[in-house]
């Protein structure tokens, strides 16, 4: 009897049964089948007129069985837990993989929203920006006439006071605005910096 075995974790189950098998079949016993009564009478050479070929001397060769004699219990005990242990490695091999493709699919998505956020973050600022400007620009038109304003001989020093400290407090709060929009897009320039390094 001839047995495949194979070394690989995946054919576990076929490695053992094949084993349990052949251990099976050592205990068996198999009659002669080339005994004189198993087989139809020849005749005679006499009748045939052919020459009886020289007889060869049999070797022995080992069995299957007694080379599975060698084998005990024990041994077919520790293959199985070798097999299990194999395969419990692999599955936790393959169970660490999922979970690092679920990892990278998630820094994928967390990027492409940072990426997002910071796009529409980035337009956000460039506008307030340029309405900053603009408002700038008019501020500046208003202090200029409220100068002119100042040197004619009939003004009225609270009246330009007071619209002075409107001006600043304006342009102040202005000012403010546009550091807050300022840091929050830097704040997602560094996310999205930590998360391409991550890649």
């Amino acid at each position: 009897m001839i047995a495949t075995l194979s070394p690989g974790s995946n054919s576990t189950d076929h490695t053992v049964n094949t084993l349990r098998y052949a251990d099976r079949i050592k205990e068996k016993k198999v009659g002669n089948l080339f005994s004189p009564t198993n087989r139809s009478p020849a005749p005679p050479p006499e009748q045939t007129g052919k020459k009886l070929p020289l007889r060869k001397q049999a070797v022995s060769m080992p069995s299957i069985s007694d080379e599975l004699d060698n084998y005990g219990d024990d041994d077919f005990d520790e293959l199985e837990q070798i097999m299990s242990e194999e395969t419990s490695i692999n599955n936790e091999q393959t169970v660490d993989a999922v979970e690092s493709k679920a990892d990278q699919s998630e820094q994928l998505s967390e990027m492409d929203k940072t990426v997002k956020e910071l796009f529409e973050e980035e337009e956000n600022l460039l506008n307030l920006h340029m309405a900053s400007i603009h408002e700038n620009a008019s501020l500046l038109t208003e202090e200029g006439a409220l100068l002119n304003s100042v040197q004619a001989e009939n003004y009225d020093i609270d009246q330009y006071a007071s619209r002075l400290r409107e001006i600043l407090d304006h342009r102040t709060s202005m000012i403010h605005s546009l550091q807050d929009k300022m840091g929050s897009f830097r704040e997602l320039l560094r996310k999205e910096e930590e998360l391409s390094g991550m890649r």
